[in-house]
């Protein structure tokens, strides 16, 4: 569908409705095209379209501008960036060529069919090296305990490894141990409790790393390999590999949902932070016990909020230090979306796309995936942080770009604050 005679912009809503209920996602100028997910719904005397990424429009300004299918579009200016895993809209576990090209199913899950029960992949994780993919897989049935495991496949879907009982596994720099979380009990607040320990791969060796107490997810590595960092209820802790060495850095509790990611350099963690001075994300340096910068987020809209959940306070690096990316989804109109953050500047450059979630980094740090989660269903979606452009490539969910370091190089640009073009726009426009 592309917006056609809007005047000023056509308002894409949450919910098809003119009423307070329905907030505004963002406001469109003519020219802008989008895919249409679902539709047409007769609301408050007008029939709507939902528009994948933006929102429910009034059918009055939209027309159609050509038929595709998700199942095989291929995006030319994405072609050579490396492969992508994802998660397919029946939950099996996909890859396919950065451009949506050679796509192939590497493992068939197979979900649990019964109405009782939920069963799917939750999570992805590269091997180092590329070579190897590592997902977590999980089995809820009503009235039973929950089962998770974490499995290891090469790309041809040969499995490597499982390990029952686990769940949130997270690869060493070097590709021969894992941390996760063992012992699970679902809990409140986006958590779970458990046991953090690193395995072994070469030796099935297990070190318990951290208590038992609620965690938002795994220990992840510290580029060296040596330690690693995790956050539960008590605060952000740094531990050596070995378990030993335990210390508190920070005390955001994890219902607050700070997440810390290491940079590639080892020395900055990037989190959500928010204390008085940062509502945002902050970048923390280890050693020095130093905030190197705050990012403040999006001002909230009318949708709410809310905290908790792992996934909310997520950032990824870029492979080459700069930049760190965020999303956001309950923030006023025309600001949601993936945020890229320049570390130098604070600068940040906004791809929009609302309910986007799961971010991950291309080798080249310019380009970065996500998913949406929204109106239409899970759908995967590339994003340019320089030149602002994002393009829908595929239906599914939790994608991660293949690490690649032969495509990494300096990305040599800023992010600028923006609203994409429409400052003067936000939050008006047709209905």
């Amino acid at each position: 569908m592309r917006v056609e005679e809007s005047s000023d912009c056509l308002n894409f809503r949450v919910t098809p409705s003119l009423d307070g209920y329905a907030p505004i996602n963002y406001c469109q100028v003519d020219g802008f095209e989008g895919y249409v997910v679902d539709g047409p719904v007769y609301e408050d005397g007008r029939w709507w379209w939902a528009v994948a990424g933006q929102g429910w429009a009034v059918e009055d300004f939209l027309a159609i501008s050509r038929e595709e299918r998700l199942s095989t579009r291929i995006v030319p200016e994405l072609t050579g960036l490396g492969r992508i895993a994802f998660i397919s809209a029946d939950g099996d576990l996909w890859l396919m060529n950065s451009d949506g090209s050679n796509r192939r199913r590497v493992v068939e899950f197979g979900r649990v069919s019964r109405p009782d029960a939920q069963s799917g992949i939750s999570h992805i994780e590269w091997r180092p090296d590329g070579q190897a993919l590592l997902y977590d897989a999980y089995t809820f049935v009503q009235g039973e305990d929950e089962q998770y495991s974490i499995r290891i496949v090469d790309l041809g879907g040969g499995l490597l490894r499982e390990i029952s009982g686990a769940t949130s596994g997270y690869w060493s720099p070097d590709g021969q141990r894992v941390s996760f979380l063992r012992d699970v009990v679902a809990t409140g607040c986006g958590s779970i409790t458990a046991t953090p320990v690193v395995l072994n791969l070469a030796t099935s060796n297990l070190t318990t790393i951290g208590p038992t107490l609620a965690y938002a997810e795994a220990a992840k590595w510290r580029p060296n390999g040596e330690q690693l960092v995790f956050q539960n209820e008590a605060g952000i802790f740094l531990v050596d590999a070995d378990g030993s060495d335990l210390r508190q850095i920070a005390t955001e509790p994890r219902c607050q949902g700070s997440v810390p990611n290491w940079a590639p350099d080892g020395e900055r963690l990037s989190m959500r932070s928010h204390a008085g001075d940062c509502v945002g994300y902050l970048v923390y340096r280890v050693d020095a016990h130093d905030r190197e910068m705050c990012a403040p987020q999006p001002p909230p809209g009318e949708r709410g909020g809310r905290h908790g959940s792992a996934e909310d306070g997520q950032t990824d690096w870029s492979p080459d230090g700069r930049f760190f990316a965020y999303h956001t989804e309950f923030a006023a109109a025309n600001r949601n979306g993936v945020y890229v953050v320049d570390s130098r500047s604070g600068a940040q450059s906004q791809l929009a796309v609302s309910d986007a979630i799961f971010v991950s980094f291309a080798p080249d740090s310019r380009h970065v995936v996500f998913s949406s989660y929204g109106t239409g269903g899970g759908l995967i979606w590339v994003g340019d942080a320089q030149a602002g452009d994002v393009f829908l490539l595929a239906e599914g969910a939790v994608a991660a770009w293949q690490p690649d370091p032969g495509l990494r190089q300096a990305a040599e640009y800023s992010p600028q604050a923006t609203c994409r073009g429409r400052e003067a726009r936000c939050g008006g426009g047709r209905s």
